[in-house]
């Protein structure tokens, strides 16, 4: 004996003569009509496994469309006596339960980040910008202001100084990012980048640095301009 296309009865796309046979079939056939009350049971399951949400308006067509491409003609049907097939419903529901979870699963975790932005307003506000102010070593009026925050490869530092005077020939400012321990015969700092300074005017500069600029503080130092690592020369800034 053959047995119905459960899926398309439950979701009615069968043809009148097919729903009579299948409703004739299910009053003789114990095994159809437990397979039936299992499919009837599965949207309460997945309505249980997550918060109750509104399905995004697309999804019904989704689920119709994988309905209709198994349904399509030239697919392979086969009709074995039981047990030897597997029910052609199993594919189909499957993948209409499928792409269920994944729009419950979608919305539940938008749902959640959304739920912890602070203010409520559904987006993580920017992490804030990071400020250290620079006054000169030698108690001169010189000064610098430094701003860092996140840019697409790093910490852009950008950097404001005035009041220093022309760098010599041959020498150039280095910007550094020192750490806790720093000290001339044990160096624990990073090198930021260069500059030149040709008047008292404002100067501003801006690099990238994968350092965490958390941990350090940023000093101006006047050193030779040969491209050594090693800080030698005098300080002239040094954040506060």
């Amino acid at each position: 004996m053959t047995h119905p296309d459960l899926t398309e009865y439950l979701l009615g796309n069968a043809g009148d003569n097919e729903l009579e046979a299948t409703r004739r079939h299910l009053d003789g056939c114990e095994r159809c009509t437990s397979e039936l009350a299992g499919l009837r049971k599965l949207p309460g399951l997945v309505a249980a496994a997550a918060p109750s949400v509104t399905p995004p308006a697309h999804l019904e067509g989704l689920v119709l469309q994988a309905v209709r491409r198994e349904r399509a003609p030239g697919r392979h049907r086969s009709w074995l006596p039981w047990p030897r097939r597997t029910p052609r419903w199993a594919p189909v529901w499957a993948g209409a339960v499928a792409v269920l979870l994944l729009a419950v699963g979608g919305l539940t975790v938008s749902s959640l980040s959304h739920s912890r932005a602070p203010g409520g307003s559904g987006t993580a506000p920017p992490p804030a910008a990071q400020t250290q102010r620079l006054v000169a070593t030698d108690g001169s009026a010189a000064s610098g202001a430094a701003r860092i925050e996140d840019g697409p490869s790093g910490k852009v530092v950008a950097l404001t100084v005035e009041g220093l005077p022309a760098n010599p020939p041959g020498q150039l400012y280095v910007c550094w990012l020192v750490d806790q321990g720093d000290a001339s015969e044990q160096q624990n700092r990073l090198a930021v980048g260069t500059f030149s300074v040709s008047g008292p005017g404002p100067v501003t500069m801006r690099w990238t640095t994968g350092a965490d600029t958390a941990h350090y503080r940023l000093e101006v130092t006047l050193e030779r301009a040969e491209g050594s690592p090693q800080h030698s020369g005098p300080a002239v800034l040094r954040a506060k």
